[in-house]
């Protein structure tokens, strides 16, 4: 799952998040800068906007 796919709209990425068995959460963040660091645990990301 480390290759970028493109999506033709928002629908169809939720519908393949549903299809895949993960939960869909949609999140809007203000811009803000932040140092280098990670956390410990695995994600599935899909941008929808911006």
């Amino acid at each position: 799952m480390n290759d970028i796919q493109y999506f033709e709209d928002e629908a169809q990425a939720y519908a393949e998040i549903e299809a895949l068995g993960y939960h869909a959460l949609a999140l809007d963040f203000a811009k803000e800068e932040s140092p280098f660091h990670w956390h410990d645990f695995d994600s599935v990301l899909y941008i929808t906007g911006g």
